[in-house]
C-alpha cells in the first residue's frame, strides 16, 4: 500500500527581519501577509515560496 496525503502539523516561519521562528501556523501561510511578534515588523510570503521538510 503507498500512502497518498501527508499531514504537517507544525509549521514554523522565519521572519526575515530579526529571524525569529514563528510558530502556530494551522494553515498554509504562503500568500499572506504578517507582523513578527518579535521585532512587529511586517513581512509577506511569496504565494509560490518552497515548503522546507527538516
Amino acid at each position: 500500500m503507498e500512502v497518498t496525503e501527508v499531514i504537517a502539523t507544525n509549521v514554523v516561519v522565519e521572519c526575515p527581519n530579526c529571524k525569529q521562528r514563528l510558530s502556530g501556523f494551522y494553515g498554509d501561510p504562503r500568500g499572506h501577509q504578517f507582523t513578527c511578534e518579535f521585532c512587529t515588523q511586517v513581512f509577506s510570503i511569496h504565494s509560490e515560496a518552497d515548503i522546507e521538510m527538516r
